[in-house]
């Protein structure tokens, strides 16, 4: 349904030789109501929230993305990088990278951010880092599920 996320399934249709049907990218968007001002037909995604493997699930049952987290991170002008990892279903550690800007309580104010807006029920801490890691593929990977955690199939 329109502004429901879910995953990306696309088919190629051009393709002589072996079409890919239902190809899954692996991307997460959610259906936009309403044509394309451009006049054609076809139905409209939002930007992608993130990818699959990439979200955490809650033991409510919802799920966290990226760009769910990124609308209380962004704005803190003393972090230059972040990552969320889970590391038990109702704990999420926020590992910052400081800028120069950075003052305690910030981190404080933070998780209390995090915590008014996807809580109850989910412990967060915020922890300052030098660096973060890059995942094998060169990119910053901002949510870290834990390693057994299902990917969400809607």
């Amino acid at each position: 349904p329109d502004g429901v996320t879910g995953q990306v399934v696309v088919t190629q249709r051009c393709a002589l030789a072996q079409p890919l049907l239902r190809y899954r990218l692996g991307d997460l968007a959610a259906r936009v109501a309403g044509g394309c001002p451009c006049g054609r037909g076809l139905a409209r995604l939002s930007p992608v929230q993130g990818r699959s493997r990439h979200v955490i699930r809650t033991p409510d049952g919802r799920v966290l993305y990226g760009m769910m987290v990124s609308t209380v991170v962004k704005p803190f002008q003393e972090v230059r990088r972040w990552q969320l990892r889970q590391v038990s279903s109702d704990g999420l550690r926020l590992l910052v990278v400081p800028s120069s800007t950075w003052r305690p309580d910030v981190g404080e104010t933070i998780r209390r951010e995090l915590t008014e807006r996807f809580g109850p029920g989910l412990r967060f801490d915020v922890v300052p880092v030098d660096d973060i890691p890059l995942a094998p593929t060169g990119k910053l990977q901002t949510i870290v599920p834990l390693p057994d955690a299902p990917a969400p199939t809607s």
